[in-house]
């Protein structure tokens, strides 16, 4: 797997989504257990009320834990976003990466707590889109980021929650992240 050619670009393909005017946390991929959404939902149910961003959630959702992964949102009162990414002409979910790229971009962090990937091709759309990442330390995404991303221990809650914090009580650090990490990718 690589990168679409558009997440080199100076000036990608774009088009307008709901969120553009705040600030939300990112997550995507296929929500299976591997993929560890629950330990975000967990995180951000630790993080202060007045603190806590929006949680969008992009890729597919056939799997049976994502509708566990639904079900522990409501459960927690959290405010989440499924599936927003839709294609403007068609109003339909898009089979194309690259319209990813103004959803990285807008986002305060890419939130991807993994517990096992080959690759972890999010992190590297993330980064090439200048969007901070969270990820885990023990995959190869920590390979990916090298020191241009927060790593966490995937089973600690807490340690993702006090990454989420620092990025987004410290914009410097977040600017940093944005410009080191398309750096390195």
């Amino acid at each position: 797997q690589a990168c679409s050619p558009e997440y080199y670009a100076e000036s990608p393909v774009s088009f307008q989504h709901p969120l553009a005017d705040q600030a939300y946390w990112l997550w995507v991929g296929t929500v299976e257990p591997r993929k560890n959404l629950e330990a975000v939902l967990h995180a951000l149910h630790l993080t202060p009320a007045d603190e806590r961003l929006p949680l969008v959630v992009i890729g597919n959702t056939s799997h049976p834990y994502a509708q566990q992964c639904v079900q522990r949102a409501a459960s927690l009162d959290l405010k989440v976003h499924w599936n927003p990414h839709r294609n403007p002409d068609s109003g339909k979910p898009s089979d194309e990466k690259a319209n990813l790229i103004p959803w990285y971009r807008h986002a305060q962090g890419l939130v991807y707590p993994s517990r096992l990937e080959g690759f972890g091709l999010p992190v590297a759309e993330a980064l090439l889109s200048r969007c901070p990442v969270i990820t885990t330390r023990h995959s190869s995404m920590a390979e990916i980021c090298g020191p241009y991303g927060l790593l966490v221990d995937a089973t600690q809650p807490e340690e993702l929650q006090a990454a989420m914090a620092s990025l987004y009580k410290d914009p410097a650090k977040a600017e940093t992240l944005r410009q080191e990490g398309q750096r390195r990718a």
